[in-house]
């Protein structure tokens, strides 16, 4: 009954909104204090089609379990607030409890553009757009609306196109989103995928070049949460790893996955409470696996291949 009550809703859902196309406008950006959670992830296969009420399903992509809280702030409250005092709005996230990073923005009422990211005092990660800012959404931002921006990215100048090519609901690891809105930004060699909900506007999921970005704990967007089992139910070792893998669960069937970071999926083994899985096959480097049981993830993690 649970089952088909999810199923029901979800269909009232999609008839509601059918032919009901989501437009970005101003004012609409996710407040000061809003935050969430925030995930690296592998990069899927496909990132899905264009167009209208599509459904988009990544409930099954390898990420990384290390919590990163994303927090909107006052940008005058910030250390670097005097190289970015154009700013009225600001990101930090914190990556792990283990440094910060800090993206600043103008918005206007016709757009929202980016001054620079990965701001921060202890690591080396930023991009600056001090010297011509970069367009981040345009407003208001209608579906097939298409625009081309130009900016200056660390001294060097790009051009690309940003299209909203499509709205509909959204499923990854942690949840399903109705009327959300994808936007694609192209340029030569480069192409990424984000997708926002629309009010509040926020980033729910990124398809970048060298990885993906999954958001969970939305204020007030999940429909429907997919299960996670977050405790210690299974265990996979040793981490890295040279010529086996060994992996426990607490669960006489269970199922071990293992990715590439394209979001390839390179194994997949049965696992009645033990396996030892060989690797002697794998090429040396960093990779991304879930376990799951009864269409529940129990673990997801990152571990790295040794050179033999």
């Amino acid at each position: 009954m649970k089952n088909l009550n999810f199923t029901v809703m979800m269909l009232l859902v999609s008839i509601l909104s059918f032919g009901q196309s989501p437009t970005l406008n101003s004012g609409t950006l996710a407040p000061e204090n809003f935050q969430a959670t925030v995930h690296f992830g592998a990069i899927p296969a496909n990132p899905g089609l264009a167009g209208e009420n599509v459904v988009w399903d990544f409930s099954n992509l390898a990420y990384d379990p290390e919590d990163n809280i994303a927090t909107i702030v006052d940008p005058a409250q910030t250390s670097n607030y005097g190289t970015y005092n154009q700013a009225n709005y600001c990101v930090h996230t914190n990556v792990g409890g283990a440094y910060n990073l800090y993206a600043y923005y103008i918005q206007g009422d016709t757009g929202i553009y980016k001054l620079a990211e990965g701001v921060s005092d202890e690591v080396s990660a930023e991009v600056s757009y001090l010297a011509d800012s970069k367009l981040w959404l345009k407003f208001p931002f209608s579906y097939n609306d298409t625009v081309t921006d130009t900016w200056q990215e660390n001294g060097q100048t790009y051009t690309e196109t940003i299209v909203y090519d499509g709205y509909g609901t959204l499923i990854t690891p942690f949840g399903t989103y109705n009327n959300v809105v994808r936007i694609k930004e192209v340029r030569p060699g480069n192409t990424t995928y984000t997708w926002f909900s629309v009010n509040p506007i926020f980033q729910i999921f990124e398809i970048a070049s060298q990885f993906s970005l999954i958001s969970e704990n939305i204020p007030g967007q999940v429909l429907h949460t997919n299960e996670v089992v977050r405790d210690n139910q299974a265990l996979v070792y040793p981490n890295p790893a040279d010529d086996v893998i060994n992996i426990k669960t607490e669960f006489d069937n269970a199922v071990f996955r293992l990715f590439d970071l394209h979001g390839k999926e390179i194994k997949t083994a049965d696992v009645h409470k033990t396996l030892q899985l060989n690797t002697t096959d794998l090429v040396p480097g960093v990779y991304i696996y879930n376990i799951s049981s009864e269409d529940k993830i129990v673990l997801n993690g990152k571990i790295s291949i040794r050179d033999k």
